[in-house]
């Protein structure tokens, strides 16, 4: 089974036991890095400089959750006026 296939059944899984979806830590730096239109690097940067989204570091693995990214977003929202 490959790497993809495997994190596609374990969120089945995590999904089915009513975990909530912004809990699953589901995105790599590939898909920060694209949600927030900057480079890998600055992703990477990001974490080890710190100030960039909340992430989850499980083995090599370095993954991010819905949660964490909707955190950093309106922790970034600026407001009229």
């Amino acid at each position: 089974m490959t790497a993809d296939k495997t994190d596609e059944v374990n969120e089945d899984r995590a999904t089915a036991r009513g975990v909530p979806e912004n809990l699953i830590p589901k995105y790599d730096e590939d898909d920060v890095s694209a949600i927030f239109r900057v480079s890998v690097r600055t992703v990477q940067g990001w974490r080890i400089k710190g100030g960039g989204p909340a992430y989850v570091k499980i083995g090599d693995q370095v993954r991010y959750r819905l949660g964490a990214l909707l955190d950093y977003l309106d922790e970034r929202t600026v407001g009229r006026g």
